[in-house]
């Protein structure tokens, strides 16, 4: 009997982290029902394995990092149970070799092929991912970081990734022979209401939820405030990850939305697809874009909020690091008393300047002076 190999390839922003949540806290009881969840260097969503950048023609381009690629290979080939392999950042790949290579790896090992996708309407999608864009370089790649308008423009990379047909229609091309289970992600279609139960339901899995939802999602004002550090050349990574650790704060803000007219025109963009979407498979991506408002929501520039995130920024990177830094400082002042007073002076007055009511450093710093007549 040949094995199975679950395929879920997003897309992003559609409950893809609360099931790989759920897979990964699920492992001993995977492994007990015969399957097997990809991890690569212990990464659960194989973001590590793709690789992006903006090619020469302009566009943004994704691939399999060669070596990845062998590398999750080797995890199916090694492994004598059934597979699941959960990465959203598959939805983006678009090379010419990553697909027909990902193909081949399958074919050669003789799985059989289970694709599973989740949709959301265009409008929705684009909106959660241009604002996944102050968090993530691969989306801000994608959709871009202005912050001046909820949607991000109709651009070649956009109508790519929103083109769903388009894309699935290529996924089937080199898979030809896999079963596709396409699902509308809206919460009241879904099992349960919610993306873990119903992936667990749609795939036929032998497990029960365990009730842990995951969600990363962050207010307008922080999404703002993460654009304009892009902007100014900060990478959504590091930014996204000075969040994780505490150096800005989440005070919520407005819920942004497009207009009605915006939404409508927007969505006329893949009328043709959507349509081919629900003819081939079965998912109808319709939108009522009178449920929008009349004019366009978005979240205005807060300057308290920005300038109390700079300060508590600053505050704990100053907590974090110069504490240590004005240490090495001082004692290396302290080490060079003896050869070079100079150097020693000038080194304490640095600590000093940092660290105004330290009492050893001001007695040192007296001492110094006192010594060298200043």
């Amino acid at each position: 009997m040949k094995r199975r190999l679950i395929l879920h390839i997003g897309a992003h922003k559609t409950g893809t982290t609360a099931i790989q949540g759920f897979l990964n806290r699920s492992e001993n009881s995977l492994a007990s029902a015969g399957w097997e969840l990809v991890k690569i260097n212990g990464v659960v969503n194989l973001s590590n394995t793709i690789e992006f950048r903006r090619g020469g023609n302009g566009r943004a381009q994704f691939n399999f990092h060669p070596r990845m690629l062998d590398m999750i290979a080797g995890s199916l080939r090694d492994s004598g149970r059934d597979m699941i392999i959960s990465s959203e950042d598959m939805f983006f790949l678009n090379d010419t070799a990553s697909l027909p290579g990902l193909s081949e790896v399958v074919r050669s090992l003789g799985f059989k092929v289970t694709i599973v996708v989740y949709l959301r309407n265009q409008v929705e999608m684009a909106a959660s991912n241009k604002a996944q864009g102050a968090k993530t370089s691969q989306s801000a790649l994608v959709f871009g970081n202005d912050k001046r308008n909820v949607l991000p423009e109709l651009t070649a990379d956009t109508l790519e990734y929103l083109s769903y047909h388009q894309k699935l229609s290529h996924w089937k091309t080199h898979f030809p022979d896999a079963e596709f289970i396409v699902r509308n992600y809206n919460r009241h279609l879904l099992a349960g209401g919610d993306s873990v139960t119903d992936f667990i339901q749609a795939c036929g899995l032998p497990f029960k939820p365990d009730g842990t939802q995951l969600n990363e999602s962050i207010g307008s004002k922080l999404t703002n405030l993460l654009h304009d550090l892009r902007f100014h050349g900060l990478p959504p990574n590091v930014a996204w990850s000075l969040f994780r650790r505490g150096f800005f704060t989440d005070d919520g803000g407005l819920k942004q939305s497009p207009s009605a007219q915006q939404a409508a025109a927007f969505m006329a963009a893949f009328e043709e697809d959507n349509r081919k979407t629900a003819r081939d498979f079965g998912v109808d991506l319709t939108l009522d874009c009178s449920k929008f408002p009349n004019e366009e929501v978005l979240q205005p520039d807060d300057q308290a909020f920005i300038f109390q995130n700079i300060a508590s920024a600053l505050n704990n990177l100053h907590q974090s690091v110069a504490p240590r830094s004005i240490d090495t400082i001082r004692d290396s002042a302290i080490a060079l008393e003896d050869t070079d007073l100079k150097q020693a002076h000038a080194l304490m007055q640095v600590a000093h300047a940092l660290r105004p009511n330290g009492r050893k450093i001001q007695e040192k710093l007296k001492s110094y002076e006192e010594k060298l007549g200043l």
